[in-house]
């Protein structure tokens, strides 16, 4: 069977199966997050664009499910379970989370990233889901591709440079 790539677009997320992959591109201030069980064949990824959703936003939730991590995180895990993936064997991998140099002077919006990797590991702390590798900060955009069968998470730095975590 020949594997697939499945690409997740900016404040979105995606189911994988077995043996398939699953990646997202232009992690800028953005969270990669990979939630999978050594048990299951399957695996989701969700690309986290805001830490929270504003109070009055359903509208947009249901347009864009993963664009804040409150949200979007607690969705993919809800779809995960409908799957038959136990919610107390998750594991995640996260990437993302840079501080994009835009502004010579941080500021709030300067400072996303690390306010989106802070309310990512909060909300995966809330489930109990335990953080297994990550590849969080700097100021570099990443593109994340995740194999659902080694479980092995390969990210590329702008400028070339690809590790695996």
């Amino acid at each position: 069977m020949e594997k697939e790539i499945i690409r997740v677009g900016i404040a979105s997320y995606g189911i994988c199966r077995a043996p398939n992959q699953i990646m997202t591109v232009g992690l800028g201030s953005c969270v990669g997050v990979v939630l999978y069980s050594l048990f299951d064949d399957v695996c989701g990824l969700a690309h986290i664009m805001l830490p929270q959703e504003p109070e009055k936003e359903e509208k947009e939730r249901k347009k864009h499910p993963a664009r804040y991590a409150d949200t979007g995180l607690r969705t993919m895990i809800e779809e995960l379970e409908q799957l038959g993936v136990r919610k107390e064997a998750l594991k995640a991998k996260i990437s993302g989370g840079a501080c994009m140099p835009d502004l010579p002077h941080p500021t709030e919006n300067s400072l996303i990233g690390k306010r989106n990797v802070e309310a990512v590991k909060k909300v995966l702390s809330e489930y109990g889901i335990e953080i297994e590798g990550n590849d969080v900060g700097g100021a570099k955009s990443r593109t994340i591709i995740f194999d659902s069968v080694s479980h092995v998470l390969t990210v590329r730095l702008t400028g070339s440079i690809t590790y695996q975590i």
